[in-house]
């Protein structure tokens, strides 16, 4: 709620300009100013915004059926944001943001710090060129000895990701995109442990491995016959899972899993909404489960192919 608030009224702020005095408006309950009030005051039911704006501080608060809910108070020097605060309904300081600025005058580190312990660590997060051709920028925010630092290409994507627990790097992820931007390929390794998946050049996810102390652990095959996923082979833990996927059109009509080349489960669509689940022991159907959308509405136990108990939804 309180996000949600904060980014209306910095949205909201190049709409409103910077007029001497308190105004007063309607608003919804993210802070998006409606009509102007003409009682100069909240309204005493509803979502309701003050405005009190000054040459170098201007606070916005938020109403609820006449009471101050949160507020937001801006610093400005010659016009340039260089502190938000935010507040609770009693007027305690939740938060406060400090704004630094490059040469060129893009802000590009943010103080962020909570002041309800003397505890609590001051927040930064920068966001900077890496090389003078600027071919990738560097997103850092953390505190302390915590930090999680991204390198972004020209178009905002992620290239590489690095997290940073107690000074040590616990968690490292890396992007490899064509020239047009299709992902390629992503790594991410936490510890011991690598997680790997390739895509083709329409973006279709096709394998997926993992790897823990060089060995490989888990290996997923994705198959496609256009853009319909029609079978996945998952191999690991000793056994091989395969799932199959049959279409019509634009729709799945049946789904089968299998372990090591035994049927475990299936499934049918009649329609997009109701579909028949069957579950199979030693390769033999032994219940079967109708559904109408995520409603089950009967169960069938069998033997030897035939039925022996049903159980009605509800019975």
């Amino acid at each position: 709620m309180i996000r949600c608030f904060l980014t209306a009224i910095l949205i909201t702020m190049t709409l409103t300009g910077s007029l001497a005095g308190v105004e007063w408006y309607r608003s919804s309950p993210s802070g998006i100013l409606g009509s102007p009030i003409q009682n100069l005051g909240p309204d005493s039911e509803g979502w309701s915004i003050s405005i009190d704006h000054g040459d170098v501080r201007e606070t916005r608060s938020l109403y609820l059926d006449g009471s101050v809910q949160f507020s937001t108070v801006f610093y400005r020097l010659e016009g340039r944001l260089t502190a938000r605060e935010e507040l609770d309904a009693r007027g305690d300081i939740l938060s406060r943001v400090e704004y630094a600025y490059d040469h060129e005058g893009n802000p590009r580190i943010f103080y962020i710090s909570v002041e309800s312990g003397s505890q609590d660590k001051t927040y930064v997060e920068s966001d900077t060129f890496v090389n003078p051709e600027g071919r990738f920028h560097r997103h850092i925010g953390g505190a302390g000895d915590d930090w999680r630092i991204t390198d972004l290409n020209q178009s905002g994507l992620p290239e590489n990701s690095r997290v940073l627990d107690s000074g040590t790097v616990v968690n490292e992820s890396s992007w490899y995109r064509a020239e047009d931007g299709t992902l390629r390929e992503e790594v991410h390794l936490n510890g011991d442990e690598e997680h790997r998946s390739r895509y083709d050049s329409n973006g279709r996810l096709l394998e997926e491995t993992t790897v823990r102390n060089g060995l490989i652990v888990l290996h997923r095959a994705f198959l496609w016959t256009g853009t319909n996923l029609t079978r996945i082979e998952e191999r690991g833990e000793g056994r091989v899972i395969v799932r199959d996927i049959q279409w019509s059109g634009d729709r799945i009509i049946q789904e089968s899993r299998s372990i090591d080349g035994v049927l475990t489960t299936q499934t049918d669509w009649s329609s997009s909404k109701d579909r028949v689940e069957t579950h199979f022991r030693d390769g033999e159907a032994v219940i079967r489960i109708y559904w109408s959308g995520d409603v089950r509405q009967r169960e069938e136990f069998l033997r030897n192919g035939e039925v022996i108990r049903t159980r009605e939804d509800g019975a």
